[in-house]
């Protein structure tokens, strides 16, 4: 099983050459592929065969109260880059709905674009089953290749953002919690997708 587990290693651009060298799969940050030059051309260039994404920034948008970036600025730096993946606009703290509503209206237009999809759930503050059921729209939509567990959406759900320790469990006390909750049944076909944990 450790096999299958690819890890993507976010680096300051003076240091992308050496850390990571060893990424399974990269992940790109949207705000420095518009803002820094140097960190857009080694992605532009790299081509070792592993997989891109190009994350959307929300958790640095949201920690500065800047506003999300929109569908075709992400599609803009995802070119830019080569991306293969691209995460869907999220909108942290805000009702699952309108991540969900968000993703139903620019997934065709990503695919098109010849992107595959990354969906990452979101839910109101302590709003838990909101969480799970946005997790669940994930899981179960054909449209969506890849489902995101933020470092900040699930401690958002469990109303423990602010405390590090409870914040570092909460994805493992969220897994177990889908579990129960028979999100991820694995006898379901759709529900074998793959995970990507956002965040260590």
């Amino acid at each position: 099983m450790s096999s299958n587990i690819k890890f993507a290693h976010i680096a300051p651009t003076s240091y992308l050459y050496e850390l990571t060298a060893s990424n399974g799969i990269h992940l790109i940050l949207a705000h420095l592929v518009e803002s820094d030059e140097n960190y857009r051309n080694f992605y532009k260039n790299l081509n070792d065969g592993r997989p891109k994404i190009l994350d959307n920034s929300a958790y640095e948008m949201f920690k500065q109260g800047k506003p999300m970036y929109d569908t075709n600025k992400l599609i803009h730096a995802g070119l830019q880059v080569n991306a293969d993946y691209i995460v869907l606009s999220d909108y942290p703290n805000k009702n699952g709905q309108y991540t969900i509503d968000s993703a139903n209206n620019n997934i065709d237009y990503f695919k098109s674009e010849g992107f595959k999809t990354f969906f990452v759930p979101q839910s109101k503050e302590r709003d838990l089953i909101d969480y799970i059921e946005t997790f669940r729209w994930g899981i179960n939509n054909l449209s969506v290749d890849l489902v995101g567990v933020s470092i900040l959406g699930v401690p958002n759900a469990f109303g423990v953002l602010n405390n590090k320790c409870q914040r570092f469990y909460s994805r493992w006390k969220m897994m177990k919690t889908l579990e129960d909750y028979g999100v991820l049944d694995m006898h379901n076909k759709n529900h074998q997708k793959r995970l990507h944990f956002l965040g260590m």
